[in-house]
Formats: C-alpha cells, structure tokens, sequence
C-alpha cells in the first residue's frame, strides 16, 4: 500500500471514529479524531474533498458544543475547499451548507448583514445543485425574514 493510500486510508478511519462520537453523542471525543484526520489528508490536493467534508464536520462539533470561534473557522476552511468543485453537486450543497451554518452563528449573534449575506451565499450554492428546490425555500424563508428586521 501507498503511502497516499494509507493516508487516505488512516484519514477515513479517523473521521469514521469522530462520526461514532457524534452518533453516540460524545462531540467533544469526536474532534481529535477529525483533526486527526484533517493532518493525515493534509498536503495532498487528491484529498481535498475528504478534508473539506471533515473540516466541516469539525465545524458542525464547534458550533453543537458552542464554540463558534471555531465552528466559523472550520466552516471557513471547509469553503474554501468546496468552492474548488464547483461541477460537484454534492460539493455544491455541502457549500451550501456551511454558508447556512454561518448564517445561524451571525444570526444568532445578532449581525443580521452578515447573516443576510451567508444565507445568500448558501442559495447561491444550492442553486447550483440539482434537487436542492426544499433548502433553496428554506434560505429564501430566513433571507426574507432578516429583510423585514
């Protein structure tokens, strides 16, 4: 085996076990195990798509254990690889996603203008992807909303 192989191999390891933590509901336990991953996927650009699922996997573990320094970092970071792929239509909505997260974080922070410019962003990226008509109502719901306060 490869070293890039074992690699690839070691890094979804890694990540699987962070997903059992979360499915056990054990979020603090799940992020060594995906920063593991992400510095195992690290420094190869054939594995940029693992390390921007697990970045915002990661983000995903911040913001349900109220860290939001991170989540809004690891969110950050899993755009800037999804926005690579923009053929990819699950790079698309995985994009999507992640702008809708920051969305909640600065609507919730009260920075509606930044919110009102991620969820933007989010149907941007749903728009994008095929079959995405129920989270395109969605953010269109929450930009309305912000537009009215």
């Amino acid at each position: 085996m490869s070293g890039k192989q074992g690699a690839r191999e070691d890094g979804l390891r890694e990540f699987h076990l962070g997903q059992g933590e979360i499915a056990a509901g054990n979020l603090e336990e799940a992020i060594p195990h995906y920063l593991a991953a992400l510095d195992l996927f690290d420094g190869d650009a054939d594995l940029s798509l693992e390390r921007a699922v697990t970045a915002g996997q990661l983000a995903i573990t911040y913001k349900g254990l109220t860290q939001m320094p991170q989540a809004v970092d690891y969110f950050g970071r899993a755009i800037a690889l999804f926005q690579k792929y923009p053929q990819n239509a699950d790079a698309m909505i995985s994009l999507g996603n992640c702008f809708w997260h920051i969305g909640q974080i600065d609507e919730e922070a009260g920075d509606f203008d930044s919110a009102r410019v991620a969820y933007n962003q989010a149907y941007a990226a749903y728009r994008s992807a095929p079959d995405t008509h129920a989270q395109q109502i969605e953010v269109l719901g929450k930009i309305r909303t912000l537009e009215r306060s």
